[in-house]
């Protein structure tokens, strides 16, 4: 009796340790089961952040962001803060008027149907453009060059837009001087050298200036701009003037009144008449 009992002792403390929780086990299980989990979300996370860096719309070739975050006219040239000139019909006439008074020529534009003789620089000879009537403004006249209604012109250029020229400005001057074949239209690059952009910089010697293309240097320069008779050109088409001297002459007999006029204003009426009797006097020989 007392050897079945301790075998029946011996059986049920064998059954107890064996439906036991294995502790080892199932933490090694637990941690396994963490460490898995771990990986996933790590995993999980750099394909997050992956997916992030290339869905970035500065990178992204297909978001087209970069290309759109540009101007419709970046890249067109012309001065800054220039504002465009239109046609009559409102449409782009590609000239830009520029805060300081001056004309650039950004970019060539065809003139209207029915202009003629042109309608584009194609039409017009090496070394020239097309300038459509109506569009070129003058400040000193408050014309336009040429008039609206009247033909086009081929005009002297050495640039035709503003991509032309390193400056990516292609100015445009008006000769006013009507004497001297006023109205012609001149286009050409500016440059760092440039004296001038506007007819009202100029402030020289005589009052009749006006800011132009020097032919010798092809640099924007404060040149003449009144002609006076039939005025003698040298063969660099500048103009030729007499000498200037000093004598008493008509002073004994002919007083000028000057009641009323201003220092500044005398001095100013004084080179105005020397600049044109010098002028006329050289203009001699034009009539050989």
């Amino acid at each position: 009796m007392h050897g079945l009992r301790a075998q029946l002792f011996a059986a049920v403390s064998i059954s107890l340790v064996g439906c036991g929780p294995n502790t080892s086990d199932s933490d090694q299980t637990g941690t396994g089961e963490a460490e898995a989990d771990s990986d996933t979300a790590s995993t999980m996370s750099s394909g997050t952040e992956s997916s992030s860096e290339s869905s970035d719309p500065s990178t992204d070739p297909s978001s087209g962001s970069e290309s759109s975050s540009g101007s419709d006219t970046e890249g067109l040239g012309g001065c800054e803060g220039g504002v465009p000139i239109l046609f009559p019909s409102g449409v782009d006439s590609g000239l830009v008027h520029c805060p300081d008074g001056s004309v650039d020529r950004a970019f060539e534009v065809a003139c209207p149907e029915g202009t003629s003789p042109c309608r584009t620089d194609a039409d017009c000879g090496a070394g020239s453009v097309c300038i459509c009537p109506g569009i070129v403004p003058d400040t000193i006249s408050g014309w336009t060059w040429p008039a609206e209604g009247a033909p086009s012109v081929c005009v002297p250029s050495s640039c035709r837009q503003a991509v032309d020229c390193a400056s990516a400005e292609c100015g445009l001057a008006i000769d006013d001087s009507s004497a001297c074949g006023g109205g012609e239209i001149t286009l050409a690059c500016r440059t760092p050298e440039d004296t001038c952009r506007a007819d009202d910089q100029c402030t020289g010697t005589y009052i009749d200036q006006e800011c132009g293309i020097s032919a010798e240097q092809r640099t924007w320069r404060c040149v003449d701009q009144g002609c006076i008779g039939r005025p003698l050109f040298d063969a660099r088409g500048q103009l030729r003037f007499a000498g200037l001297g000093r004598r008493p002459g008509w002073q004994a007999t002919l007083r000028p009144r000057l009641e009323g006029l201003a220092p500044a204003l005398r001095r100013t009426l004084a080179r105005r008449w020397a600049h044109a009797g010098l002028m006329e006097h050289a203009s001699i020989a034009s009539f050989a």
